[in-house]
């Protein structure tokens, strides 16, 4: 999970530092504007590990039935 945050922070970095007029912003427009960036890229984030580890089941899943079936027949 920590991966996540450190994944969310770097590309709201980054998106923050790619914006031109960045340099000219204020800290208190600079901690919105990462923040802006970082909630969803960490919910995007979060959001992938769970279909992840849903895939990752149901493989097993699907591995153990085709386990079965094998030693059935």
């Amino acid at each position: 999970m920590y991966k996540d945050y450190i994944i969310s922070a770097l590309g709201a970095v980054l998106a923050v530092k790619g914006i031109p007029c960045s340099a000219s912003w204020g800290p208190p427009v600079l901690v919105a504007a990462f923040t802006g960036a970082f909630i969803p890229l960490l919910f995007f984030c979060l959001f992938c590990d769970r279909c992840a580890e849903r895939w990752r089941k149901r493989e097993r899943d699907a591995r153990q039935l085709e386990e079965y079936i094998r030693r059935l027949g």
